[in-house]
């Protein structure tokens, strides 16, 4: 889409009927810039957003005490794609990472919330010592693991994660008498 606009009308010398051609093309080009994507002119909330579109990467400048910026930038998580911020006033770092595309909802799945939080999920089967990959790598850091485990009979089993990566999580799978066993667990991870 483009708008042509001549910034050089109305001109001193020139007597406003021959520059009125241009000033009436400028004013057709105003309306259009402000139909696209809003409300148009002589109708009720005319002026008001209806989406804000945002068309390619950019980097964040500076912003003022007051001022907030949406931005995007290519994404560290999806390579590819584009991810969507808010900058936040005076330029206080910690921009606020916006994004629901990043969604798996299968069994073992993850989901990204706002503000870049990664939530895992899935079911393994593991004897001590085994590691279950997450189905995605945390980008910079997993900051805990809960494991569950599916009990099918009356003996008490237990797992217990013992080291955890961006990547994987290895527990210790125990039974009853603290002999390693395999055992099936639900497990969560969160990190970013």
């Amino acid at each position: 889409m483009t708008f042509t606009f001549d910034n050089s009308i109305p001109a001193a010398p020139n007597n406003p009927s021959s520059d009125q051609p241009k000033m009436l093309a400028n004013n057709v080009a105003t309306q259009g810039i402000a139909n696209v994507d809003h409300i148009g002119y002589n109708q009720t909330n005319g002026g008001k957003h209806k989406l804000v579109r945002i068309p390619a990467p950019v980097a964040p400048t500076v912003t003022g005490v007051q001022e907030w910026e949406m931005y995007t930038a290519n994404s560290s998580f999806d390579v590819g794609k584009v991810d969507f911020f808010f900058a936040r006033p005076n330029n206080a770092g910690n921009d606020t990472f916006l994004r629901t595309t990043a969604i798996s909802n299968a069994a073992n799945g993850y989901t990204q919330l706002f503000g870049g939080l990664i939530i895992q999920w899935g079911t393994s089967t593991k004897t001590s010592g085994g590691s279950t990959s997450f189905p995605l790598a945390f980008p910079s850091q997993c900051y805990g693991v809960t494991c569950t485990v599916f009990v099918n009979n009356n003996n008490r089993h237990f797992v217990f994660v013992r080291t955890i990566s961006t990547t994987d999580f290895t527990v210790a799978s125990r039974d009853s008498s603290g002999q390693d066993e395999s055992n099936t667990f639900f497990w969560v991870a969160i990190g970013k």
